[in-house]
């Protein structure tokens, strides 16, 4: 398989691999799928402005089963953990071991909700005390039903720009048709765009630190910087086709 694999890990046992694809891909899991080693694989369409492209998500809730060879191409992970059970921290280390072992660039933890009490749960600061390379994002907890029905849980909107970075670029097809010919004759740099783009969501993974001890007007203050981080990734595309309307 030519598509870069993403492994969807979940090491919560309320929270399957299988529904945590369903809420990306807005698919049944028995849609577009493949085999790969007698591992079932979704396939994933990203679709932005500039380029589209396909990844592969590997769903396992149990991912030290995994065959070698499997594990051997996967380039990416997600992998999502109970922030309720400390326990996780113990088995943490082995997933940060695999991923430099393998040289994984892309890592990205999910859960319901971090802690802000290490006696409540796991903080921000207990994983990036293990591995500060991480990227956190929160999801509601909601999941797929046994009818393969998906949600739009909180959260899924930020795990879908991150994952618009994930492909290697010799997978992207840029949109190279008459449109973006016109666009090069008025001089606009698509690739420029791409980076910006990338640029506005590498602010938006990095904006994590630690907020236990900050005050509340602090973390307030916080959350307005990172919404409206959040809000130029989602308006950027509508601002530039003309769709918003000015006020």
């Amino acid at each position: 398989m030519d598509l870069p694999i993403l492994a969807v890990i979940s090491e919560d046992k309320n929270q399957s691999a299988d529904s945590l694809i369903a809420n990306i891909r807005k698919l049944s899991n028995n849609e577009d799928v493949q085999d790969l080693y007698d591992c079932r694989i979704c396939i994933h369409n990203i679709v932005t402005k500039y380029y589209e492209t396909k990844i592969a998500l590997l769903p396992t809730d149990n991912f030290i089963g995994l065959n070698d060879a499997v594990k051997s191409k996967i380039e990416g992970v997600l992998l999502y953990f109970d922030s309720n059970d400390r326990s996780f921290l113990k088995t943490l280390p082995f997933y940060k071991d695999f991923i430099k072992d393998h040289n994984i660039e892309f890592s990205i933890l999910l859960c319901k909700q971090l802690t802000e009490n290490v006696d409540a749960g796991i903080t921000f600061s207990c994983i990036k005390s293990i591995y500060n390379k991480f990227d956190i994002i929160e999801l509601d907890g909601k999941s797929c039903d046994d009818s393969d029905d998906f949600t739009e849980p909180i959260g899924y909107d930020e795990l879908a720009m991150a994952l618009q970075v994930f492909p290697k670029i010799p997978n992207l097809d840029t949109h190279s048709n008459e449109e973006n010919d016109k666009l090069s004759g008025d001089d606009i740099d698509v690739q420029e765009e791409i980076d910006r783009f990338e640029n506005l969501l590498s602010q938006m993974l990095q904006f994590r630190p630690n907020t236990e001890n900050m005050s509340r007007e602090e973390r307030l203050n916080h959350a307005q910087n990172f919404a409206e981080i959040f809000e130029k990734l989602i308006l950027q595309d509508a601002e530039e086709d003309g769709s918003v309307s000015a006020e």
